[in-house]
């Protein structure tokens, strides 16, 4: 959103990890779900370029057939993302398909060129057919296989354990109330790593590992952990999958208008939002021949003796495609302000709230109210008119070495929220 967009570098001071070494096997289920949730929420956008290759194993695990390769371009604002990819090999033939993605709030797009021929298609969040983009942060954040909100879905369902060897929290489920069919989500968080979930496993009903997907090569940028290389490895097939970060950008001002892009002209494009299938014009207009689909044959294309229905119907269609892609660039819930979850840091008072400034309807507003048994709001300035945000002082006794959490109430008149205050636990040595 725009206002975290403006102050990402502020974001980035204001979050930014010390020194301080974190507690050992401390938390409980919910305490460790919430510290992740201030974790993740640091890492406001982020940019990369990969490179992607699988393989075949053999028995051994052992590296066999160069399966698959390509590159990856990728970008991320809240709300959006934007990747290409440049595939050479794919299934062990050579190919030139490159496949750009739009993933939006209210819509998903997608374009793919090979061989000439290009094709597109317009679908609601989350149903492109086959749409699996690749993102660092979706590795570190978003748990491809089931998603964020199924860590809350299970929390009773869910143990947790702390791991000496890895100096990891163990948290693991089974995905349904099947104990005898459903799979185990299992995850390792690494507090050293701001509590990333490093490993994830995909486990059969007998615990029988089925995928494991790690992160490794961690370093720091702009103050915040990286993974630059992530694996997955697919047992049963003996499949690796490897991704290298070749650059990586944590917190950037990032432009939302240049995260998209125009269907070619001679594109046909399949609008599942809509219900139709269209052909882009090379050169919309009067002048421009117009075009009709062939409704046995998608591929097929016939000139069309203006005016006709059809040919209306085609325009329609195109101003349609045009407003679903407008409608991506604004939010389709209303906006909020983009922090949540804040981590606390030892020492540190003084944090930074981004907020959107249509919000601001009245110069009272917001009003807000503090809960804690260990954090201290001292602190509350509204600074949105000016610089759309609100600063908060937030004091934490040096004796409280333990987990501590506050909630923030803001009341915007027809908008209420909670912004949790996170404070991870820290050890007596640093």
């Amino acid at each position: 959103m725009k206002a975290a967009q403006r102050t990402a570098e502020t974001i980035v001071a204001f979050w930014m990890i010390s020194s301080t070494v974190f507690a050992q096997g401390e938390l409980q289920k919910g305490q460790l779900l919430k510290v992740m949730e201030a974790s993740r929420a640091r890492y406001v956008t982020m940019a990369a370029s990969l490179s992607f290759q699988a393989y075949q194993l053999d028995e051994n695990l052992v590296k066999t057939n160069l399966l698959s390769e390509m590159e990856i371009e990728w970008e991320r604002i809240p709300g959006k993302v934007y990747v290409e990819e440049d595939v050479s090999l794919y299934d062990g033939k050579k190919t030139g398909q490159k496949t750009q993605y739009v993933f939006g709030p209210s819509s998903e797009k997608r374009v793919i060129s090979e061989q000439g021929e290009t094709t597109g298609e317009i679908a609601p969040p989350r149903g492109l057919i086959g749409g699996s983009y690749q993102s660092l942060y979706r590795e570190m954040w978003e748990l491809p296989a089931y998603g964020w909100e199924r860590l809350y879905e299970r929390v009773d369902a869910a143990f947790l354990t702390y791991e000496k060897a890895s100096k990891c929290y163990v948290y693991e489920f089974q995905i349904y109330d099947s104990p005898d069919r459903s799979p185990w989500l299992r995850l390792w968080i690494d507090p050293q790593k701001e509590y990333i979930p490093v490993i994830q496993e995909i486990l059969f009903p007998d615990k029988q590992v089925f995928i494991r997907e790690s992160c490794l090569n961690f370093r720091k940028v702009n103050g915040l952990w990286v993974p630059m290389k992530y694996t997955s490895m697919e047992f049963k097939r003996r499949i690796l999958r490897e991704f290298t970060v070749k650059t990586v950008e944590v917190n950037p001002l990032l432009d939302s208008k240049r995260m998209d892009f125009e269907f070619p002209g001679g594109t046909i494009v399949e609008d599942r939002l809509r219900g139709v299938r269209y052909k882009v014009q090379d050169k919309p207009g009067p002048a421009a021949q117009p075009k009709t689909m062939d409704s046995g044959n998608p591929n097929v294309v016939h000139a069309a003796m203006p005016p006709s229905a059809t040919d209306e119907e085609l325009d329609t269609a195109v101003q349609k495609a045009k407003e679903i892609l407008q409608a991506q660039a604004a939010p389709s819930t209303p906006v909020q302000p983009s922090a949540e979850y804040v981590w606390i840091l030892p020492g540190k008072q003084e944090y930074i709230l981004p907020v959107d400034p249509a919000l601001q309807t009245d110069s009272a507003l917001p009003e807000h109210s503090f809960y804690s048994d260990s954090l201290t709001l001292a602190g509350f300035q509204n600074d949105i008119a000016a610089a759309g945000e609100i600063r908060i002082t937030v004091n934490r006794p040096q004796s409280e070495t333990g987990y501590a959490e506050g909630i923030l109430d803001l009341n915007f008149g027809q908008q209420k929220m909670e912004v949790y205050l996170i404070a991870p636990p820290i050890s007596d040595t640093q």
